[in-house]
């Protein structure tokens, strides 16, 4: 079965349209079926035309990366602050009905849970982050689209780092429209048998990242790719996949890394 493979890219609002548009073929040019952008509001540009602009690139939006919210305005749903949580969950459904507008991507909320102050309990935060999501659950309902929550990295969260960690919260949620997205970044870092994190994930698998352990496009590093791949298919995930990573997307850079994932994927 073919893979959509997807490239993570900055909010559409941070280009000129002129530049979008280069971005976006180079993009398609070179092989990818989706774009995954961050967002923290509604296109600038509008629904339509964003969906005319992907439909153009036969390219569609397979994610929408939410931690824009937390880097552009501060909120998060584990602030000690209930205005901010409730601003941090009341910008969430925003981006929830605006991206609904452009196609059916999943919703991937990772940084938006929010380091926890020093005056916060971990059993607090948590609390917190879950209610926050819970809030947000019938507005997911209404737009027909899936919630994805990435475990990260102790560096940039400190908390629901593993894919056992986020499985407590995805079972608390209690809800079929909430899943997990893996990162191979985070994973590499936190997790101590991936395969065996790969197996308890299981059909909660939404969405998966893809970057080498440097956090540079896949084959750049040290990653073992081949025994991840394989055990996606052990648990039957045929979702997309979506490149993540720190480098410019250049053709050359795009061009690499489809060339690398030709080995374990069908384009």
């Amino acid at each position: 079965m073919k893979t959509c493979l997807g490239w993570a890219c900055p909010s559409f609002d941070s280009f000129r349209t002129a530049d979008l548009l280069d971005y976006l073929d180079r993009v398609a040019r070179a092989g990818f079926c989706s774009v995954e952008p961050l967002m923290a509001n509604p296109f600038q540009l509008g629904p339509g035309r964003i969906r005319q602009i992907l439909q153009d690139r036969g390219l569609t939006l397979s994610g929408i990366r939410t931690g824009a919210i937390h880097s552009v305005y501060g909120y998060s749903l584990s602030h000690p602050d209930s205005l901010i949580r409730r601003k941090a969950a009341s910008a969430l459904q925003e981006v929830i009905r605006a991206s609904a507008e452009v196609g059916e991507p999943t919703i991937l909320i990772g940084l938006l849970q929010g380091k926890l102050d020093e005056t916060t309990s971990l059993e607090q935060g948590l609390a917190w982050v879950r209610d926050g999501l819970a809030d947000c659950l019938k507005t997911a309902e209404d737009a027909g689209v899936k919630l994805a929550l990435e475990p990260i990295n102790r560096y940039e969260l400190g908390y629901n780092r593993t894919v056992k960690d986020m499985l407590q919260l995805v079972t608390d949620l209690e809800d079929p429209s909430v899943g997990m997205l893996l990162d191979t970044f985070h994973m590499n870092i936190e997790e101590a048998d991936i395969s065996m994190a790969i197996q308890q994930a299981g059909e909660r698998i939404f969405h998966i990242h893809l970057a080498d352990n440097n956090r540079k496009i896949p084959g750049r590093g040290s990653f073992v790719f081949s025994t991840f791949f394989k055990q996606l298919r052990k648990v039957g995930y045929m979702g997309p996949m979506t490149i993540e990573c720190d480098e410019i997307a250049d053709e050359s850079t795009l061009s690499a890394s489809m060339a690398y994932l030709r080995q374990y994927l069908q384009f």
